[in-house]
């Protein structure tokens, strides 16, 4: 395992009303391919309490930046306290939307530099050589971090 990074700590974004959680989902995946990021659902938990129900989705979503460093954004989505109606003939939420977000540099995740020495080795790599490279792929994750905010507001026209 490689050496971890986290460049935007934990996030939120809240919203309460009705929306298109499907469509939701559509727009960022699109949005994922367009910035050539994979992505993969960790975790899909579902349970009802009555009418409302709630839904955890967790997702992990990556890309290599070169053949050492990876850049992954992890997202929660939350539907809480919902129900689905039906809005111009189409299947829509009504209730809250909690999403959290965390953005990830991993250095080394195909464990190319495993071992004290070559650590060590790393280490130095990183500090002195490979600063510039570095703070590109910083740069590049913070900015697609703050696309996926600004698309996910738009989407549910926040401020």
């Amino acid at each position: 395992m490689g050496a971890k990074e986290t460049l935007v700590p934990k996030s939120t974004i809240k919203y309460t009303g009705t929306f298109d959680f499907k469509s939701l989902k559509t727009v960022l995946e699109r949005f994922f391919d367009d910035y050539n990021y994979d992505f993969s659902e960790e975790i899909y938990k579902d349970k009802g309490k009555g009418v409302l129900k709630d839904t955890v989705i967790e997702w992990v979503c990556g890309r290599d930046f070169d053949d050492n460093t990876k850049l992954i954004l992890k997202i929660t989505f939350e539907l809480n306290d919902y129900k689905e109606v039906v809005i111009d003939n189409k299947r829509v939420i009504e209730g809250d939307l909690v999403i959290k977000y965390k953005a990830i540099v991993e250095r080394d995740f195909n464990n190319k530099w495993k071992g004290a020495k070559r650590l060590f080795l790393r280490s130095v790599y990183d500090k002195f050589i490979n600063v510039k490279k570095q703070e590109k792929a910083a740069h590049e994750l913070k900015k697609m971090t703050e696309d996926f905010v600004n698309e996910i507001k738009k989407y549910l026209k926040l401020k």
